[in-house]
C-alpha cells in the first residue's frame, strides 16, 4: 500500500483486495462453500456447509488471519447464529445485523453473504447446463425469457446483462 500525507490526512493511493470463492458439492446432498477475503487491512476466511435443496445453513466456521478493526475477531463468536439460518430473502439483512454493524466485522459479514450468493449460484449451474441447449434454441432470448426459465438467476449477473439490440 502507498500512502501520502498531505497535512494531517492521509491518502491510500494503492489498494489491492483478493476475494475467492469456491462451491464443492459434497454426497448430492450438501454444498460445502468457502470464502477467502485478503486485502491490506483485513484477511480471513468463512466456510459454510448447507443442504440442498432446503438450503439450510449447517455449519459455519471462520479464521480471521489479520485485522486492524476490533470487532472482527469478536463476530467469529456470532457465527453459530447463523447455523439453522435458511439462504433466501432477508439472509443479507441477517448477516449484517448478527456480524456486522459497528461492534462487528463488515468483512466477515461479506464473507458470509458471499458464501450465501455462491450456493445460489452453485445450484444454478446444473440447470442452467440442462438449458443451454434449449436456450440456443430460441429466437429471442431475453432476459426476462432466461429468468422466467430460472427463476433463482433474478438479482444475478446474468440478471443484469443488457439485452441484445
Amino acid at each position: 500500500m502507498f500512502i501520502v500525507r498531505a497535512g494531517d490526512l492521509k491518502l491510500v493511493l494503492f489498494y489491492s483486495k483478493h476475494k475467492y470463492v469456491d462451491v464443492i458439492e459434497q454426497d448430492g446432498k450438501n454444498l460445502k462453500i468457502r470464502a477467502t477475503l485478503e486485502d491490506y487491512f483485513f484477511d480471513g476466511e468463512l466456510e459454510l456447509e448447507v443442504k440442498v435443496p432446503q438450503m439450510e445453513i449447517l455449519s459455519i466456521k471462520g479464521n480471521i488471519k489479520r485485522t486492524y478493526f476490533e470487532g472482527c475477531q469478536g463476530a467469529l463468536s456470532k457465527l453459530e447464529k447463523l447455523v439453522g439460518l435458511r439462504i433466501g430473502p432477508g439472509i443479507i439483512k441477517i448477516a449484517y445485523s448478527v456480524l456486522g454493524k459497528t461492534k462487528g466485522c463488515d468483512y466477515l459479514a461479506s464473507l458470509a453473504v458471499e458464501c450465501c450468493e455462491a450456493a445460489i449460484l452453485g445450484l444454478t449451474v446444473g440447470p442452467l447446463y440442462n438449458a443451454v441447449p434449449q436456450i440456443k434454441k430460441m429466437k429471442d432470448v431475453t432476459t426476462k425469457k432466461l429468468i422466467r426459465m430460472m427463476p433463482n438467476l433474478k438479482n444475478t449477473c446474468i440478471a443484469f446483462m443488457e439485452e441484445k439490440k
